[in-house]
């Protein structure tokens, strides 16, 4: 594998980058130095994003990504092109986790990796658009509401994820809720994340 090379230019990455903005409002902004607050609720922990910079992996130009997860603390990078949003975390393989050209209801399909070495699918769509959401860093108006869920096969049978994520223009991600099945039908975890507080640097 390629060393990951550091570029340390102050510049940022986002969706309208390249379309539109007038057309395609920027769901997914990566402005270095921008960072959002996402409170859990009861034991669910909160989850913090940081852009730590710009690196470039394979001659393609990744914002790098510190998230918090309660005691946990992982790297992962992403990138914007042509409105969809791709997401890596090496050594798997970049993977799409938003499509912000589809219209509502209209799913797309790809495959996944797991670290354990299983391979996966994710189904994405829009099941929302021009919505409001009220949470404790404000009330956003014009979110797209996102479903993604992930399904892979287990020694105990079909496990799925669901994550719903509401967006809001020039913010990024306001709202996460997580449903976690198993066998397809029984339920399993659950857990919601708001938006508490954020930071994005002004152009």
């Amino acid at each position: 594998m390629k060393p990951f090379i550091i570029v340390s230019l102050i510049v940022f990455f986002s969706c309208s980058s390249f379309v539109s903005a007038q057309s395609h409002p920027d769901y997914y902004p990566l402005k270095i130095s921008s960072e959002w607050k996402l409170s859990g609720y009861g034991t669910t922990p909160t989850i913090t994003d940081k852009i730590l910079g710009i690196e470039k992996i394979n001659n393609i130009q990744y914002a790098r990504i510190e998230r918090t997860n309660g005691e946990q603390e992982v790297i992962f990078y992403a990138r914007c092109e042509e409105n969809r949003v791709y997401k890596l975390e090496p050594p798997q393989k970049e993977e799409l986790i938003f499509d912000f050209n589809t219209e509502i209801n209209q799913s797309w399909i790809t495959s996944i990796n797991y670290d354990d070495g299983t391979k996966g699918k994710r189904t994405g769509r829009i099941i929302g658009k021009d919505m409001t959401v009220k949470v404790p860093a404000g009330v956003f108006d014009g979110c797209i509401v996102y479903d993604i869920t992930d399904t892979r096969k287990t020694e105990d049978g079909i496990q799925a994820v669901s994550y719903t994520y509401w967006l809001a223009p020039e913010i990024g991600v306001v709202k996460i809720s997580v449903n976690v099945y198993h066998n397809s039908l029984a339920p399993g975890d659950m857990w919601v994340n708001d938006l508490s507080s954020y930071y994005i640097p002004v152009e």
